[in-house]
């Protein structure tokens, strides 16, 4: 008789942990063109960046939600310092998610009435979680 040979395989369970990788949307915006004219409250001021014109006519600090040229964008001024400083902050409704970010700017010109942006300002806009 011949010996048999037998190979026996067991199962057994192997553990797998699967990670999801959740993308936070964010965005990258340079704002390199802000301006004022105008001083206190009968103030304008205005900017752009990639395409997209935001205007702010007679505010207030902290001012209303004002919508930009692609109403997807919209701003607030937060802060008009000795109208030479203003910080503002940004919105970028996608939808399904809101991207908030914030920038300030110095403001330099000929005349007290008339300022232009000193320099350029980049910043990113994140999902508020």
């Amino acid at each position: 008789m011949k010996n048999a040979a037998f190979s026996v395989a067991i199962a057994m369970p192997i553990a797998v942990a699967f990670t999801t990788t959740t993308i936070v949307p964010s965005e990258t915006i340079t704002v390199s063109n802000f301006a004022r004219s105008g001083l206190g409250n009968d103030s304008q001021v205005w900017f752009s960046f990639a395409g997209v014109v935001c205007t702010a006519s007679n505010y207030t600090i902290p001012s209303d939600r004002y919508p930009c040229s692609d109403n997807v964008y919209s701003f607030y001024i937060l802060e008009a310092a000795n109208e030479v400083r203003y910080t503002f902050e940004i919105q970028h409704d996608l939808g399904d998610a809101l991207l908030v970010g914030s920038f300030t700017t110095r403001c330099n010109g000929p005349w007290p009435t008339i300022c232009g942006q000193v320099g350029s300002a980049t910043f990113n806009l994140s999902q508020l979680l």
